[in-house]
């Protein structure tokens, strides 16, 4: 799983209206606990590449506070 944790509710919120309205794979939930980040709000890929999603916030100018992998 690709968890992408951010800093904010607005980061999150925001995140998901750009990824739904572009047909990215995910959903938003809440933050594992085995992850100490942000506001406690997180995009969850169950499977994909890393470099995509990174890729995809760079080209969308958007903010996350860091990508994980479980």
């Amino acid at each position: 799983m690709i968890i992408i944790a951010f800093h904010t509710t607005a980061d999150a919120f925001g995140f998901e209206e750009i990824a739904k309205r572009c047909g990215l794979e995910g959903r938003l939930g809440t933050i594992p606990r085995s992850i100490s980040a942000g506001c406690g709000f997180a995009w969850l890929v169950e499977q994909g590449s890393r470099e995509r999603l990174q890729r995809f916030i760079v080209q969308q100018g958007l903010e996350c506070e860091g990508i994980y992998e479980q």
